[in-house]
C-alpha cells in the first residue's frame, strides 16, 4: 500500500460516490467536478521525483477525467513541473482504459512558462494497483509531448507503451460508476455454490461440492488470477489467467496464450460480499463418459474471504535466513542452502502466484492457498506446509523431496524454511 502525503484534493465528492473506502490529499489546487454520468472514471493526485532528472524536486499532478458510452472524454489535470519552473492545467480530451491501465491526453489551456505553450498535447499513462492488503504502490509515466510537431488530442486511443514508475506519494482511481468493475473483482473468493449442467440436458447436473471439492478464486488489481481447486490438505487442480469486465460482462482468458478464447460469463451480480454468476465453457464436464471434458454451463456463487489469512498478508518478497532440507530416513542428514552461500527470494503476487528465485538460476513458480494452519501449494506437485507468519517472519515446513546428499536422487525429505520480509 502506498503512503499519501497532503498535496492534492482531487475531487473526493467523486469518489465519495463510490462505495469505495479511499482517501486523497487534501491541499492544493482544486479541480472543478462535472456532473456528466461516465462509464468509466479516472482520479489520481500526488507527488513524484522524476527519475530521469538528477536532483529533481518533486513534481505534483492533479487529474480527473470521465469517458461516456459514445466516447467522448472531459476533464482536466493540473501539473506543476518544479525543474522546468512551470505550472500548466490540461484540458483533457481522450481517456482509453485497459483492465487497471489508463491513458490520457489533452492540450494545456493555461501555462506560466512560454517554453510550454498553450495548445501542446501531453500524453500520460497511469496504472491502479488498488486498494488491498499488500497492494504495491499504483505506477504514473512522465507527461510527454512529441517535440517535432504536436500529438493529435485523441492519442491515448493507441495505448502505447510507457515506461511507468512506482507512484510513491501519489494514488490512481480508475472507476466504472453505477456498474461493477474490475476492482470489485479484487481479492479473494471460496465458491459457495458451484454446479455443471448439461447444455444438451438442463436437467442432467453434476454438484463441485457433493464431489467432496472445493474452489477459491484469487484475482489481482490488473485482472491476473489462480483458479485452485482443492480438498482440505491438498490442492489437485490450478488454473490461472487474465479477467477483465467488458460492459458488465466478465471474460476470462485462461493459460499462457495471449490470444485464446475467452470464457464468457454472463448475469454476473453483485450482492455485497457476495458474487454470482454462469459461464459457458467448452471443457467443463465429461457428461458422456468418455474420458474428454465436454461443453458445460457453470453456474456459482462466491463469498469474498475476509478472515484468516489472505494473499495480501503475504504479498510482497521475501528473503530466506534458512531453507533446510533434512532426510525422512536420516534425520542426521540435512543441508541448509542458505548456509550453503544460496541467496533465495520468495515473491508472491496478488493473484496467489509465488515464485522461489534461487541465485544457482533455478526458479519454481506455483500457487498458494491457506487454509487455517496449513499453506497449500502446487507447482506440477501438490505439497503441504504447516505456517506461521507475522508482520515480519514467515515460517513453513513439510515434506518436499530433495536430493540430500548429492547422489543425483531425490529422497523423501522434510523441508523447514524462514523468510524475512524484505
Amino acid at each position: 500500500m502506498r503512503s499519501i502525503a497532503p498535496f492534492l484534493a482531487l475531487v473526493i465528492g467523486l469518489v465519495a460516490c463510490q462505495d469505495r473506502q479511499t482517501t486523497g490529499p487534501t491541499d492544493g489546487p482544486q479541480l472543478a467536478v462535472t456532473s456528466t454520468r461516465p462509464v468509466h472514471q479516472v482520479i489520481g493526485g500526488g507527488s513524484i521525483v522524476r527519475e530521469d532528472i538528477a536532483g529533481a524536486p518533486r513534481e505534483i499532478y492533479g487529474f480527473q477525467a470521465l469517458v461516456d458510452a459514445a466516447g467522448r472524454a472531459t476533464g482536466e489535470a493540473e501539473v506543476h513541473f518544479p525543474s522546468d519552473v512551470v505550472k500548466m492545467h490540461i484540458a483533457v480530451k481522450c481517456l482509453a482504459i485497459e483492465r487497471n491501465m489508463a491513458w490520457l491526453s489533452g492540450p494545456v489551456t493555461r501555462s506560466d512558462n512560454p517554453a510550454t505553450p498553450v495548445g501542446r498535447v501531453f500524453l500520460w499513462q497511469v496504472q491502479d494497483n488498488g486498494e488491498v492488503q499488500g497492494a504495491p504502490p499504483d505506477f504514473i509515466s512522465n507527461f510527454v509531448y512529441k517535440r517535432d510537431g504536436n500529438y493529435q488530442p485523441d492519442v491515448c486511443r493507441w495505448k502505447p507503451a510507457m515506461d511507468t514508475y512506482p507512484w510513491d506519494n501519489g494514488n490512481v482511481w480508475i472507476l466504472t460508476p453505477g456498474a461493477p468493475s474490475l476492482s470489485d473483482l479484487v481479492g479473494t473468493w471460496d465458491a459457495t455454490v458451484l454446479y455443471f449442467i448439461n447444455p444438451e440436458n438442463p436437467a442432467d447436473t453434476a454438484d463441485l461440492f457433493k464431489a467432496g471439492a472445493q474452489l477459491r478464486w484469487t484475482v489481482a488489481p490488473d485482472g491476473r488470477f489462480s483458479q485452485i481447486w482443492w480438498r482440505p490438505g491438498v490442492i489437485f487442480e490450478n488454473v490461472t489467467g487474465v479477467m477483465d469486465l467488458v460492459n458488465g460482462q466478465l471474460v476470462m482468458w485462461t493459460g499462457e496464450d495471449p490470444t485464446p478464447t475467452p470464457i464468457a460469463c454472463q448475469d454476473l451480480r453483485f450482492n455485497g460480499s457476495t458474487m454470482s454468476a454462469r459461464c459457458d465453457v467448452e471443457a467443463g464436464y465429461d457428461w458422456d463418459g468418455d474420458g474428454d471434458d465436454d461443453p458445460s454451463r457453470v453456474v456459482g456463487e462466491w463469498r469474498l474471504k475476509r478472515t484468516g489469512v489472505l494473499v495480501g498478508d503475504v504479498a510482497g518478497t521475501w528473503d530466506a535466513t534458512k531453507w533446510r532440507y533434512t532426510s525422512v530416513s536420516d534425520p542426521t542428514r540435512s543441508v541448509n542452502l542458505v548456509s550453503a552461500g544460496v541467496a533465495i527470494t520468495l515473491t508472491v503476487g496478488l493473484d496467489s502466484r509465488g515464485t522461489v528465485a534461487f541465485s544457482t538460476g533455478e526458479t519454481d513458480t506455483g500457487e498458494l492457498l491457506f487454509d487455517g494452519s496449513q499453506m497449500l501449494t502446487r507447482n506440477g506437485e501438490a505439497a503441504a506446509y504447516t505456517f506461521t507468519l507475522d508482520k515480519t517472519t514467515w515460517s513453513f515446513t513439510g515434506l518436499h523431496p530433495y536430493d540430500v546428499d548429492g547422489n543425483g536422487t531425490r529422497e523423501p525429505a522434510t523441508l523447514e524454511v524462514v523468510l524475512a520480509r524484505r
